[in-house]
């Protein structure tokens, strides 16, 4: 089978021209031994009619017979105007007339002044004029389709609020639109069928369509739809969108009224593992003040030898217990900071999705914040009770080394 470039030589070959009804299609060529092959390849691809005219005889015959004694004269030949899936028309004018709204899969525009391939398997393909928007009213037609309660052959018909029937007619003037808002209109209706929106945007599709054309008549809907096609466009995109503002105020503002618990159960858990951790402050406190000795109350110096180094040990033990509990209170802190500035930065992804959401959780952000300031004034608290508890341990096992009697006379 011949592809559309191969046909396309053949017609230019031949100096393809259509009729005055511009129904048939018809060439001539100079016979010569090529043109009888190019006649019969032509004809086995079924690309032209078995019986052609030749110049001079008023009889016709088939391409197998055309005797090679004639050269030089004219050949004239029927060609079809399908060719396998193929169809060949005169102007995009006549496909709107034969194929309002369905599109052959291939075909072939073809005339004197013009020459046009679509292909509806090859998106390189780039179409402009006509073409182009004779394409763009099929799209229409198949978006529509979609949100349609029932379809059959050129009729679609709509049953939301009110019956509206649209047909696919439409002037040939139609051709001439730019339909602004087609691709938004595509966007929207992509794969509605896995879309969780898709009764609303059949609604709000079906309502637009109403409004606009429920004072037309049912024949000349379509026609006047493409005519207003801006209009009709900008009409569902504004319900659409106040739509999904609504849809999308909800969901928001639940989506963040449980990331605002999660965030509250985060500070809280570290307030309060740092509350339970802070019990090691009193722990160490205790162990320093009842297992110190004064060093010289011991009566011998063997017992001051070890009463010394069970003080040392006792305040070293005093002083670790402090510091893990200091690293403790700065990890804390950065987990802290870690959440605020994840809190922070959740917020201002919110305020510019959507404003009014981020209003309406005021309270909530609020909520946050207060805690997030409590476990921050926790945490200095317990580091200045830390430091105090270190300070008052090595004092306190210093104060052991020293005579109660020196100390007496010291504070009296």
């Amino acid at each position: 089978m011949m592809n559309v470039n191969e046909i396309l030589t053949f017609l230019n070959k031949v100096n393809a021209t259509w009729d005055d009804k511009q129904e048939c299609l018809s060439g001539t060529l100079t016979i010569d031994d090529q043109t009888i092959s190019d006649l019969n390849i032509a004809y086995k691809n079924k690309l032209i009619d078995e019986m052609v005219t030749i110049e001079g005889d008023p009889l016709e015959r088939k391409v197998s017979r055309i005797p090679s004694k004639i050269d030089g004269k004219i050949v004239s030949c029927k060609i079809f105007d399908l060719i396998g899936d193929i169809n060949i028309y005169p102007s995009v004018d006549k496909v709107a007339i034969e194929r309002p709204v369905h599109p052959p899969a291939r075909m072939l525009i073809f005339n004197a002044t013009e020459c046009l391939i679509y292909d509806r398997e090859n998106k390189e393909l780039e179409y402009t004029g006509k073409l182009k928007h004779y394409i763009n009213i099929t799209s229409v037609w198949d978006s529509l389709s979609k949100c349609a309660d029932d379809e059959r052959d050129g009729q679609l018909t709509f049953l939301y609020r009110k019956k509206v029937d649209i047909f696919s007619k439409y002037p040939v003037e139609a051709l001439d639109i730019e339909f602004d808002g087609l691709e938004r209109l595509i966007r929207t209706l992509n794969d509605l069928d896995s879309d969780a929106h898709k009764d609303a945007k059949c609604h709000i599709l079906q309502n637009a369509l109403f409004r606009l054309l429920n004072h037309v008549e049912s024949s000349k809907r379509f026609g006047y739809l493409l005519e207003n096609f801006t209009k009709f466009s900008i009409n569902f995109d504004d319900a659409y969108h106040a739509y999904v503002v609504g849809f999308s105020f909800d969901d928001l503002r639940k989506e963040y009224e449980e990331k605002h618990r999660e965030y509250m159960v985060k500070i809280n858990d570290l307030i309060s593992s740092s509350l339970v951790r802070a019990l090691m402050i009193p722990s160490a406190l205790y162990l320093t003040a009842t297992r110190t000795q004064a060093i010289f109350t011991s009566k011998d110096l063997s017992k001051g030898l070890e009463a010394t180094i069970v003080n040392v040990g006792i305040g070293i033990a005093s002083i670790i217990v402090c510091v893990v509990f200091a690293f403790l209170i700065s990890n804390e802190k950065q987990s802290l900071t870690s959440i605020k500035l994840e809190f922070n930065s959740l917020m201002g992804r919110l305020e510019d999705k959507s404003p009014q959401a981020f209003g309406t959780i005021k309270e909530f952000r609020e909520n946050v914040r207060n805690r997030l300031l409590l476990a921050r004034t926790c945490f200095k608290t317990l580091s200045v009770f830390n430091y105090l508890a270190a300070l008052i341990s090595i004092i306190w096992v210093v104060v052991r080394f020293i005579p109660e009697s020196y100390l007496f006379n010291v504070f009296m």
